[in-house]
């Protein structure tokens, strides 16, 4: 980070699920105090709530580290989440990414809600973080690590508070 740039990062071990919700309190909080905008606060604190859900969830190991990063960049607000998994399930992600990422936003949403109604699984999360969240999501798997980003236009009224 420049020294204009704001950010915060946490790690820790999917053996500690009550750290997502930790995460998700104190993003809001450490957003609505950096920005100044309730609601992108609670656009960035459900996604990276939604993000640690499916890291902790498909990491390889309970004891591989999960991280979460909030950074400022320019004229946007990235959360970004990366955690171990099984290179072996990367073709499934990256098919399923490629289907959340097309079309209208609220659209894949309402169809990611119907399709769970028919599976034992949502696979609602990124889904949710597009369209509910307004953000654009971007994958990178890299050898045995997966990390997922959802970036967020900054508001012109919060631009000042961080530069």
């Amino acid at each position: 980070m420049t020294a204009t740039e704001i950010g915060a990062s946490i790690t820790f071990s999917p053996r500690w699920w009550n750290m997502i919700s930790s995460t998700r309190i104190f993003m809001a909080s450490f957003c609505g105090h950096s920005f100044g905008d309730e609601d992108l606060s609670d656009k960035i604190a459900m996604s990276a709530h939604e993000l640690l859900e499916n890291a902790v969830k498909y990491s390889v190991s309970p004891d591989a580290p999960v991280n979460c990063t909030m950074r400022v960049q320019e004229d946007r607000v990235v959360v970004s989440v990366q955690n171990e998994a099984d290179p072996a399930h990367f073709d499934v992600l990256q098919a399923e990414f490629a289907v959340i990422i097309q079309g209208d936003p609220m659209e894949m949403y309402i169809a990611k809600m119907q399709d769970s109604l028919m599976s034992d699984k949502s696979q609602l999360g990124l889904a949710r973080i597009r369209a509910e969240g307004e953000a654009e999501l971007n994958l990178i798997t890299n050898h045995n690590s997966v990390i997922i980003e959802a970036s967020f236009k900054l508001p012109e009224s919060a631009k000042g508070l961080v530069a």
